[in-house]
């Protein structure tokens, strides 16, 4: 059960980043985001988790960070098409009915592959949309010609089986040509 918690979390975490804070020093363009950059860097932070049955509410922290990472994200444009390629592990740790609990869950696109999704850029807020209802917001925190670093606050509601989850964290992204 924790285990399904753990990767439950992490994923939902992923596709559901959400806030926006636009930062006006940044300048980037679509143009700049264009080819095949590097994951060097992933984690969840601040991450919290409230599950409200019929029977009880439940209450989790959580956080989590990429390592043994080979891992690409590739733009495209006309159409605007992000492809994810490689592999890397996602090492999550949880603290669950006062239990801390760690799990490292790998990620591979050649056992699980991903189809493209799109993206946009406006401003220095990328949106990457693979499935409408839940777009991933990331904000462009740093930009130079090689490195970038994005970051995303996730605070979701979701309806589970007739169970409500409330998600809460902040995913950071680091990518480098």
């Amino acid at each position: 059960m924790k285990t399904k918690i753990l990767l439950l979390l992490t994923v939902v975490t992923f596709l559901t980043a959400c806030e926006t804070n636009d930062n006006a020093n940044i300048s980037i363009t679509s143009a700049d985001l264009i080819g095949t950059w590097n994951l060097t860097q992933q984690s969840i932070d601040n991450g919290s988790m409230i599950l409200t049955t019929q029977e009880a509410t439940l209450n989790a922290t959580y956080s989590a960070y990429a390592e043994d990472i080979d891992f690409t994200y590739s733009f495209t444009e006309n159409p605007n098409k992000l492809n994810l390629a490689g592999s890397y592990n996602l090492v999550a740790t949880a603290n669950f009915l006062g239990q801390n609990n760690t799990e490292k869950e790998e990620v591979d696109t050649s056992l699980y592959p991903i189809d493209a999704v799109e993206w946009s850029l406006n401003g220095n807020t990328l949106t990457i949309i693979e499935n409408e209802d839940f777009p991933t917001i990331l904000n462009v925190e740093e930009f130079s010609e090689g490195y970038l670093k994005l970051k995303g606050e996730i605070d979701e509601t979701e309806s589970i089986d007739g169970e409500s989850v409330q998600i809460k964290a902040t995913i950071t992204i680091i990518l480098e040509k």
